[in-house]
């Protein structure tokens, strides 16, 4: 019975102890990256390496298999939205058979698409939700795009294919449960 008693006392000062501050001094705190901004528009370089950044994960958390689909010319001229629209679908095709479940459709408003785009090829894609409705791929005019912009339509398609590639759990998802 002492043994007992000795246990919990021990056990109780290591708990006290623990909960003492730290003067170690030698942690320091993480510092946040110094991201830089642009007002110059993507080139295609950067969206080549972008893709190839895109497509390494993709590859790897996905096990898709095959080389990069997106073939942009590494230049320094600025990256078209039609450039940007097609790698994204060469993107998505690639990946559509690891699809888990199919993509519940977006309604959109077709006479808001701009007129120099195909739209019949990237209908689908704005249809599926890997492309934004009323973002700056779809509206306007043909041109570049900020860094901004770029990153926001690069993300949409991510966050769709992780959303598509993904079945969630019967037991916690209403939608997917027996009976109702």
């Amino acid at each position: 019975m002492k043994s007992i008693v000795a246990f919990i006392a021990i056990l109780c000062c290591s708990f006290a102890i623990a909960q003492g501050k730290d003067e170690g001094g030698d942690v320091k705190p993480k510092q946040p990256k110094n991201v830089k901004t642009s007002s110059a528009p993507v080139t295609r370089a950067e969206a080549q390496k972008t893709f190839d950044k895109a497509w390494k994960s993709l590859a790897g958390g996905l096990k898709a298999k095959g080389a990069n689909p997106v073939k942009i010319t590494a230049d320094g001229k600025p990256v078209s939205k039609n450039e940007v629209l097609s790698a994204i679908k060469a993107i998505v095709t690639r990946v559509q058979p690891l699809f888990k479940r199919s993509a519940s459709p977006v309604n959109f408003n077709s006479t808001r698409l701009r007129k120099d785009m195909d739209q019949a090829a990237f209908s689908k894609l704005i249809k599926d939700g890997f492309v934004m409705p009323v973002g700056p791929l779809v509206v306007g005019k043909d041109g570049s795009l900020s860094t901004y912009e770029f990153g926001d339509a690069v993300g949409v398609m991510l966050v769709r294919i992780a959303d598509l590639v993904h079945l969630p759990s019967r037991k916690f998802t209403p939608a997917l449960m027996k009976g109702g």
